[in-house]
C-alpha cells in the first residue's frame, strides 16, 4: 500500500573487488570468490587430479589436452596462494 513506509533495505557488508585475473582463477577451480584458502586447496588438488596427463597415457591428443589443462589449473592456484597470503599479512 503507498501509505505504509517502506521497509529500509537489507545492508550488505561490501564485497571487496576483485581483479578479473583473480576472478578467472576462483572460476578455474570452479570456486566462488568467498571461499577459503582450505577450500581453495581442496578444489586445486581435486581438478589437477582430474586433469593429470598421466591419466591419458594411451592418447596423445588428451594427454596434451590434459597437460594445458594441468598448467592452467597449476597457475591459477598460484595466484589463488598469493591472494590468501596478502590477505593473511594483512589481517596480522
Amino acid at each position: 500500500r503507498a501509505s505504509e513506509p517502506r521497509p529500509e533495505p537489507v545492508q550488505r557488508p561490501a564485497t571487496p573487488k576483485l581483479p578479473a585475473e583473480l576472478l578467472r582463477a576462483f572460476q578455474t577451480l570452479g570456486l566462488d570468490p568467498s571461499a577459503s584458502r582450505r577450500a581453495a586447496r581442496a578444489a586445486y588438488l581435486a581438478e589437477l587430479k582430474a586433469h593429470h596427463p598421466d591419466r591419458h597415457h594411451d592418447d596423445p591428443v588428451a594427454r596434451d589436452r590434459a597437460t594445458e589443462e594441468s598448467a592452467r589449473i597449476n597457475e591459477a592456484w598460484d595466484l589463488l596462494e598469493r591472494y590468501y597470503d596478502a590477505q593473511s599479512n594483512s589481517t596480522t
